[in-house]
C-alpha cells in the first residue's frame, strides 16, 4: 500500500509540494507477526495547525490508530495508548524510537505493568511507523488542501480510505478486512433507500402482522437482534442492520 500511495503522491501537484525530499536509510527488516496486534509501532508526527498525532500501526494487518493530542508526554501517550488496548487488547511487543516520552521511567513502568516488551530502535529502524507518518502528514497536507477545515476532519477522512483501499501488499485485501475479518465502506452507497421506503403498508400490518424469521444459528440471531423496530402510531418502521461486527461475519 505504501507503495501505491507513493505512486499517488508523484502524480499530485498538492502532495509533491508538501512532501519532502526522499533519504536514503538502511531499514530494519521485521518479521510479520502470526496474528494481529500481538506488535505494534508506534511514533509521533507533527506538529500540524498545533496538533500532534500519535500514530500506531500493527505490521501484520497494517491498521492505523492515529490518536490526536496537544501533548507528546509520556503520560498523554499512556492514556492515548490504553484507548487503543481498551479496543484491540494489550499487545505483547511495543517498538518504538528513542523519544524522551518512550525511553523514560514513566513509560517503562506502564510496559512492564502490563507484561508487554518494549523495543526501543533508531528511527531509521523503526521504518513501518517511519513510513507511515511520512504519508500521514503528506496526505493531511493534500486534504487540506481540498478545503478541509481542520486537521482532525482530514485525518478521519484519511483513516477512511486507508483502512477500506484494498492492497496488493494484503493479498488483494484491506487493512480493515485483515484486522476484523469484515470489509468497511468509508461512504454511504447512493443506493440506499431512503427512511419513508421502510414504511410498512397500515393494511398489511393489521391483517398480517410483522413475521420475522426465524434464526437459524447464533450469528443470525445476533443480527436479528440487532434489527430496530420503532413503532410510530399504526406504522411500523424495520431497520435492518447495515453492517455487522466481525465477530458476527460467518467463517
Amino acid at each position: 500500500m505504501d507503495n501505491e500511495i507513493e505512486e499517488f503522491v508523484k502524480r499530485c501537484a498538492p502532495y509533491s509540494t508538501a512532501g519532502k525530499a526522499p533519504t536514503k536509510t538502511t531499514l530494519e527488516s521485521w518479521s510479520i507477526p502470526s496474528k494481529p496486534w500481538s506488535r505494534i509501532h508506534i511514533d509521533y508526527a507533527g506538529p500540524v495547525d498545533g496538533v500532534y498525532f500519535l500514530v500506531v500501526v500493527d505490521p501484520r494487518s497494517k491498521w492505523p490508530e492515529v490518536h490526536v493530542t496537544k501533548s507528546t508526554t509520556a503520560k498523554v501517550s499512556i492514556k492515548l495508548l490504553n484507548q487503543s488496548f481498551v479496543t484491540f487488547g494489550v499487545p505483547e511487543i511495543i517498538v518504538s524510537d528513542n523519544g524522551n516520552q518512550f525511553a523514560g521511567h514513566e513509560f517503562q513502568v506502564f510496559c512492564t505493568n502490563l507484561g508487554i516488551r518494549h523495543i526501543r530502535t533508531p528511527p531509521q529502524s523503526n521504518g513501518l511507523t517511519d513510513r507511515f507518518v511520512e504519508t500521514v502528514k503528506t496526505s493531511l497536507r493534500k486534504i487540506r488542501s481540498d478545503g478541509v477545515e481542520t486537521p482532525e476532519k482530514a485525518l478521519q477522512t484519511f483513516l477512511q480510505v486507508y483502512r477500506s483501499t484494498p492492497t496488493s501488499d494484503l493479498g488483494g485485501k484491506s487493512p480493515a478486512e485483515m484486522m476484523f475479518a469484515a470489509a468497511i465502506h468509508p461512504e454511504e452507497p447512493a443506493t440506499t433507500p431512503r427512511l419513508e421506503e421502510q414504511l410498512l403498508d397500515d393494511s398489511d400490518t393489521e391483517s398480517e402482522g410483522i413475521e420475522d424469521p426465524e434464526p437459524t444459528d447464533a450469528i443470525e440471531e445476533a443480527a436479528h437482534q440487532e434489527t430496530l423496530l420503532l413503532e410510530r402510531g399504526r406504522r411500523m418502521i424495520q431497520l435492518p442492520p447495515r453492517f455487522k461486527p466481525y465477530w458476527m461475519t460467518k467463517p
